[in-house]
């Protein structure tokens, strides 16, 4: 039973992993992020029955694949789970996923995730430069005003006192 209850979490888990990486997909912002998600230079290994295929994926791709295998891998019968046998060719595509989240996860599916987390990070850091810009530039301008303001109302006091 137990068993059970985290298989189910696991699958509900991935499907809420896949609906969140494509409405992040659909409400990319700029093209750093845009070509982060859509470029195929990210490296994994698919598990084929004749062997492990190297290969490189786009990080729209990869998220939704990765999701997709974690619960398909868990949705595998608990028996596999106790079989340590892992030859490609002699188990089922359940096993063969969860080999896929065995050879990806640590290697190279959670520094992809790492590296989409960068780019936001740094489409901050540039938004809180802009920001720090703008607000100078505006501070500068306000003062610049006030000047000219107290410039005018010193001059036009001169002028009523003559």
């Amino acid at each position: 039973e137990e068993y059970t209850e985290i298989k189910q979490y696991l699958i509900g888990l991935t499907k809420t992993m896949q609906e969140d990486h494509y409405s992040t997909f659909e409400r990319i912002s700029t093209p750093a992020i845009k070509k982060f998600y859509e470029e195929p230079n990210l490296k994994v290994n698919i598990p084929r029955p004749f062997g492990w295929e190297h290969t490189k994926q786009s990080f729209r791709h990869l998220g939704s694949d990765f999701a997709r295998r974690v619960g398909t891998a868990a949705s595998a019968q608990s028996d596999e789970h106790d079989d340590a046998n892992f030859v490609l060719d002699e188990i089922s595509q359940e096993k063969r996923d969860i080999a896929y989240v065995f050879e990806n996860t640590i290697r190279y599916v959670q520094p992809c995730f790492d590296q989409a987390v960068a780019i936001y990070e740094h489409q901050m850091d540039d938004f809180g430069e802009l920001a720090t810009t703008l607000t100078s530039v505006s501070a500068g301008v306000t003062a610049l005003l006030v000047l000219i303001l107290a410039a005018s109302a010193l001059r036009a006091r001169t002028a009523v006192i003559k």
